[in-house]
């Protein structure tokens, strides 16, 4: 408040000779906090921005009557800056968390030296491998759960590989998520007491976070919990609460993030394929589109559509054909 007394001129001489030049021959890294008045771009300490090496504004505005926060990077001595505009959040006990966009020249490509090996024979060889650091995106009809022909042998998986999972669901309490898991595995042999050892159930409500909140959330549990695999139920949720724009993006970053770290990703999306999720299906690896189920023979059917894989033909399996690995409790994979 002093400095911005002296005027523009005096205030320049006065950090220049003060301040700059003494850090710069004691070699000391300042930082300089000013207030800027809401609404303009004016710091309060006169030609501070002149002088600095780096200047990184802090902004909030509302959106959808949430405050999404933003690091603005105006200026940065001697760096090429790529990304100018970087959100952030505050979380509790974390302090700023800064969700910078992974940015990366190329696409990071799967661990191909390994896979999750499901435990039932014909799913694997329809779908193929799933290597480590997999993108995939399961579509499923509105309202419908995954079928027990698909779900078990991914829970087998999970228990004789010892795979570490985080589920985050936008629509429906943990407490529901793990009444189902657990009803599919008393029903099919599969040991519930190593699941609840390798499965973390969390909800969040996705109307309660501005997007960039909701990143860094999201972010900030996988790294505190360090998953093998991450599933993320009912995306779609999220695309109708904010801009096409703004979602894709939300999902390119997040998938360029895990692609980065190795994630083997699952996205739960109760829709069809539609042109509003279509940037999701091609830039993911695997792709899963369930039907609704018909009754044939007093037995449903459901037809799995594997649309995208490694295999690199789509290929379709039904249910029917995959009803046999629920009874091999010890099934293996050959």
């Amino acid at each position: 408040a002093a400095v911005a007394i002296l005027g523009d001129v005096a205030g320049r001489a006065f950090l220049r000779t003060s301040l700059y030049n003494i850090l710069t021959r004691e070699d000391i890294t300042a930082i300089i906090i000013s207030d800027i008045y809401r609404g303009e771009r004016k710091p309060a300490i006169p030609s501070v921005e002149v002088v600095a090496d780096g200047v990184i504004i802090m902004k909030a505005e509302i959106r959808g009557g949430l405050i999404v926060r933003k690091l603005i990077i105006e200026k940065m001595k001697g760096k090429k800056m790529p990304v100018a505009e970087v959100p952030f959040s505050l979380v509790k006990d974390e302090g700023i968390i800064v969700f910078a966009p992974a940015l990366s020249y190329d696409i990071p490509a799967p661990q191909f030296t390994s896979s999750i090996k499901l435990k039932c024979k014909p799913l694997h060889q329809a779908l193929g491998p799933i290597y480590v650091g997999s993108q995939m995106v399961i579509c499923t009809p509105i309202g419908m759960t995954l079928p027990p022909e698909v779900m078990v042998p991914f829970l087998r998986a999970v228990v004789d590989e010892g795979i570490k999972i985080l589920l985050i669901s936008l629509t429906n309490p943990s407490i529901s998520l793990w009444c189902r898991l657990e009803n599919q595995a008393k029903k099919y042999g599969v040991d519930i007491g190593k699941l609840k050892e390798l499965i973390k159930l969390m909800s969040l409500n996705p109307a309660a976070y501005s997007i960039t909140e909701l990143m860094s959330t999201i972010i900030t549990e996988v790294e505190n919990y360090k998953p093998s695999v991450l599933v993320l139920h009912s995306l779609e949720t999220l695309s109708t609460l904010c801009p096409p724009r703004e979602f894709m993006s939300f999902y390119l970053n997040i998938i360029t993030r895990f692609r980065k770290k190795a994630l083997t990703t699952i996205y739960m999306i109760s829709s069809s394929i539609t042109d509003e999720i279509s940037l999701m299906v091609n830039a993911s690896d695997i792709v899963l589109a369930i039907s609704t189920p018909l009754i044939i023979k007093g037995e449903y059917s459901v037809k799995v559509d594997i649309l995208k894989s490694y295999l690199g033909e789509p290929r379709t399996v039904f249910t029917d054909h995959l009803r046999e690995c629920l009874q091999e409790v010890n099934y293996s994979q050959n």
